[in-house]
């Protein structure tokens, strides 16, 4: 029987498969830390559809398939039905999967050895630091996709209380309580009265482990902070029900009301430099606030004064898109000045969006499918005012 190396033995990674495959393993290990964990799967009825293509490389697309329901008028009688069938409805999306890469310093930690002569504890000492960097950036590309950041996607369909048209309207009176999350409901439910955005169809819901119908109603502390605070709220979350084992897999979850499983997340913290997706640098991944400007937590401008809110999200089936291309790999080099120093790096290809569908041969007339962020709904509340 084979045995394991251990951590002060030698690992030859000289073999692209093999350090390919090791590189796999650790980042694995590190997955179950994902805020995301527990909404990722490989089908359109997870919020996050996730694919993996192996022969993908840098630039190279991979496509999404979603079926229509067939909706026609049908005939009666003996009228004619050949040359007036319903020509079936098919949509999809394309998402490009670009290279992704970041190194370590390993300073002379690694000093004037060969990657093939390296101790295991070394090398897994890196990996572990990039494992790490590998899920906060993942969650903050989800997190970002979703509120309408990630490459300038902004989002189609926002919520506001009270109809305030914009960020800048907002008062101290408009944040998230029972009444709002009452009329939330309403509108994903029948994809009427949206604040902005055209109408649409009633947003598709995903399964609980217990086989429930639910939408996710992702918020962040400031908003939490507000819901609890309502003696109503209170009474009402104390008897919020999260029930099947299956479904504690989803990070943080306060309960469910009504058709909403309510998740609290973490606030962004780090510094921006671009919304693209090696944009950011991701101390902690989280919901982003926005600035009644415009501008986002982390850019420049967002502690200007002004009224900042909270963009909650509503997120049901398909809403987001992962694609990984080739295996992730480790990377080591040596520095040029005979190798007094070494450099440890991962190199992945991937990307993520907002699902947003075409319709390869029409659209429904009036449950539009096709043209918008197809499981996100964006909730703008009052958070506190920047002076």
């Amino acid at each position: 029987m084979s045995q394991a190396i251990d951590q002060t033995g030698i690992v030859n990674l000289g073999s692209t498969i093999e350090r390919k495959k090791w590189m796999l393993e650790g980042l694995l290990q590190k997955s179950s830390q994902s805020q995301w964990d527990g909404l990722k799967g490989n089908s359109k009825e997870s919020i996050v559809f996730t694919t993996t293509d192996i022969s993908k490389k840098d630039g190279h697309e991979v496509e999404f398939q979603w079926d229509g329901n067939a909706s026609g008028r049908g005939v009666k009688g003996k009228e004619r039905l050949r040359g007036n069938e319903e020509q079936k409805k098919q949509f999809s999306d394309k998402i490009r999967v670009t290279r992704v890469r970041h190194g370590l310093d390993n300073g002379d930690d690694f000093d004037a050895v060969n990657i093939g002569n390296l101790n295991l504890s070394q090398h897994t000492h890196s990996r572990s630091l990039l494992g790490d960097w590998n899920v906060r950036k993942r969650d903050q590309w989800l997190f970002d996709a979703g509120q309408g950041f990630l490459n300038g996607g902004v989002n189609t369909h926002i919520i506001r209380p009270n109809g305030k048209a914009a960020i800048a309207d907002l008062l101290e009176a408009d944040v998230m309580d029972l009444d709002f999350m009452m009329d939330l409901e309403a509108i994903v439910k029948t994809g009427r009265d949206y604040t902005s955005g055209i109408d649409r169809a009633p947003m598709r819901p995903f399964k609980l482990a217990d086989g429930r119908s639910m939408w996710l109603l992702m918020i962040d502390p400031w908003v939490h902070r507000d819901f609890i605070k309502n003696s109503v709220t209170q009474n009402i979350l104390a008897q919020a029900d999260v029930r099947g084992n299956g479904n504690r897999l989803i990070k943080s979850v306060l309960g469910t009301i009504g058709s909403f499983m309510i998740v609290d997340k973490l606030n962004f913290f780090g510094q921006t430099f671009d919304n693209s997706l090696t944009g950011s640098e991701v101390e902690i991944a989280g919901l982003r606030q926005l600035h009644e400007s415009g501008v986002f937590t982390g850019e420049t401008g967002f502690d200007d004064a002004g009224i900042i809110a909270s963009r909650s999200l509503i997120l049901g089936a398909g809403a987001l898109q992962v694609a990984d291309g080739k295996a992730p790999d480790y990377l080591f080099e040596e520095s040029d000045d005979y190798a007094i120093t070494s450099g440890s790096g991962m190199e992945m290809w991937t990307n993520t969006q907002a699902t947003v569908l075409y319709a390869d041969n029409e659209d429904y007339a009036d449950a539009k499918q096709a043209g918008y962020h197809y499981g996100i709904a964006a909730v703008d509340t009052f958070a506190r005012i920047n002076t």
